[in-house]
């Protein structure tokens, strides 16, 4: 369910408090994402308006930055805008595994009664030398 809406399958486990924090994550990686496009399309733009070989253009950071300098904010704010799909993508992943493995152990039993039972038994072969002896434990596990 996670996989299809974030936070639907947290919804479903009875999980309710995670659903903030997979939207929290999602929302800040989103905004990042647009904070940091429009400040690369920003000095992008300025480093082509500088370096088109047009003198009737000019760009708003004339005597601020220098071409190198406009050159190095654009790969910057551009490194960090792939940062934040990756961050996206792992936040939206985490969510469908966090959501499949709570649902896997829903019912898991994390009581303290782990016990061990030993006891005789006795088995019926398919053999004509009558009926064979063996020991055999049990463990009770509840999952």
């Amino acid at each position: 369910m996670s996989a299809c809406l974030p936070g639907l399958g947290q919804i479903y486990n009875r999980k309710y408090w995670k659903v903030p924090i997979v939207y929290a994550g999602l929302g800040g990686a989103a905004y990042g994402y647009f904070w940091n496009h429009n400040k690369y399309t920003t000095y992008r733009d300025a480093y082509v308006v500088r370096t088109d070989g047009d003198s009737s253009t000019v760009d708003e950071f004339d005597g601020f930055y220098s071409e190198s300098n406009l050159l190095d904010l654009s790969n910057y704010y551009r490194r960090n805008m792939e940062l934040s799909v990756v961050i996206f993508t792992f936040v939206y992943i985490i969510n469908i595994i966090d959501a499949a493995v709570d649902a896997h152990l829903y019912d898991f039993d994390i009581s303290d009664d782990l016990s061990m039972r030993v006891q005789p038994s006795m088995w019926r072969l398919n053999t004509n030398s009558g009926p064979s002896m063996g020991a055999g434990f049990t463990i009770n596990l509840r999952f």
